[in-house]
């Protein structure tokens, strides 16, 4: 890249608060690279020059993982709303409750 190297665009998706899948790819895998940009929220390393096999996996699996990250946060989601939706009946259930009591006496 011509303005930026691969891990300064990962630092200023990061800072932007972009959380998109990143496969970063390199022609200098060293393991401090590798670490660095798997701190920073790369989805995966691709060494230069990659086989077409080895980019598709790659990309299927990141898509799989996101995919299953966000049923994950689907079903917790789901739940949290099932819970607030038994709470907020319970509440009512005890307002009626009270009203019930108070026109009693």
């Amino acid at each position: 890249m011509p303005n930026m190297t691969g891990v300064q665009m990962i630092q200023n998706l990061r800072a932007a608060g972009i959380l998109c899948p990143v496969i970063f790819f390199t022609g200098t895998a060293d393991r401090d690279l590798v670490l660095s940009v798997l701190r920073l929220g790369a989805s995966d390393v691709i060494d230069k020059p990659a086989q077409i096999e080895t980019i598709i996996a790659t990309v299927e699996k990141v898509l799989e993982i996101k995919e299953r990250e966000k049923k994950l946060y689907m079903s917790q989601t789901e739940s949290t709303e099932d819970q607030l939706m038994r709470q907020q009946k319970m509440i009512g259930l005890l307002h009626n409750s009270l009203e019930k009591k108070k026109s009693a006496s």
